[in-house]
């Protein structure tokens, strides 16, 4: 019985894993866009996220990290991300089309479930392993 619930769980850490790598690269793009509309209403990019706009899910995931922050703080958490000074962020972000920001949702969400199960898996295999 522990045998089948690990290998559900780790399938289902895998399947979320090829998820979330597919909706980082078209989250990738979608801050791209994001930020060229921030732009044309705010003149400019916070510092930090102009330094960090071109680093990769993949090739330095710390400053992608950081500049998703850029939306996903405001966009979920509501309060402004830790990279602007601009008060209207979160105002800004969640009036953003759903398109742009359903994705960025959609990567947190699986990012905690991943995590849940990752967290599951290890408890498992701690506590029942031989």
């Amino acid at each position: 019985m522990i045998k089948a619930i690990l290998f559900f769980l780790i399938a289902v850490f895998f399947a979320l894993l090829t998820s979330i790598f597919i909706l980082k690269k078209v989250n990738d793009n979608q801050f791209k866009k994001i930020c060229k509309i921030y732009c044309d209403k705010y003149k400019e990019l916070p510092v930090g996220v102009s330094v960090l706009y071109n680093s990769g899910p993949f090739t330095f995931s710390t400053g992608y990290l950081v500049k998703m922050g850029f939306i996903v703080n405001p966009l979920i958490f509501g309060r402004p991300s830790s990279l602007s000074t601009n008060k209207e962020d979160v105002q800004f972000m969640r009036s953003l089309d759903a398109k742009l920001t359903s994705t960025f949702k959609l990567e947190f969400l699986l990012c905690n479930i991943a995590l849940v199960d990752f967290i599951s898996l290890w408890g498992i295999v701690y506590f029942f392993g031989e």
